[in-house]
């Protein structure tokens, strides 16, 4: 599952994965444990644990699932987001 909220609506556009986080034990739980940032207008793709819920502008993935992408993502990947 993916959860888009309405800014990221707009994001239609090609993207770079510019730096990649963990964060440990979930300090953040807004982002989960792994952060994938893009490289324009500061949006980036995370998890949530628990349902997927609308993001402003982020792109919310299942935990499970953004680990995965997470861990076979390489910086400089590119990222087409489509609507």
């Amino acid at each position: 599952s993916t959860g888009v909220g309405a800014e990221g609506t707009a994001l239609s556009c090609l993207y770079h994965v510019a730096r990649k986080e963990e964060v440990p034990g979930a300090k953040q739980p807004v982002l989960g444990s792994r952060v994938l940032y893009l490289d324009k207008d500061d949006y980036r793709i995370h998890g949530f644990e628990g349902p997927v819920k609308l993001s402003a502008g982020c792109i919310r993935l299942i935990e499970d699932d953004v680990k995965y992408l997470y861990n076979h993502t390489p910086v400089s990947t590119r990222v087409v987001v489509a609507n």
